[in-house]
């Protein structure tokens, strides 16, 4: 509604912000972004590694980061389980 334009407007200017959508996941601390970056930083290693043929062992410490860069923002880290699938499914030492 028009009302709603108006308020999104207000909240923009005094904010100075852009005020995300309802449901877009929203960053609410410099913590959470400097984990964010740490984790997409790891997974740009991973795909230079992965890319550069760099063997899955020295791929994974990067995937760890990753994971645990992520968990610490949701609270939980399943790295043992990711590393352990990605692990089943290439053939290391041949």
């Amino acid at each position: 509604s028009g009302l709603e334009a108006v308020l999104q407007q207000v909240k923009e200017k005094t904010l100075g912000l852009e005020v995300p959508a309802p449901g877009t996941p929203v960053i609410d601390s410099l913590r959470q972004k400097n984990l964010l970056d740490r984790a997409v930083e790891a997974l740009g290693e991973v795909q230079r590694g992965m890319d550069l043929g760099v063997p899955i062992d020295m791929v994974a410490l990067d995937v760890h980061e990753a994971l645990t860069a992520l968990g610490e923002i949701v609270g939980e880290v399943t790295s043992a389980d990711i590393l352990n699938h990605m692990f089943g499914n290439f053939c290391v030492g041949k």
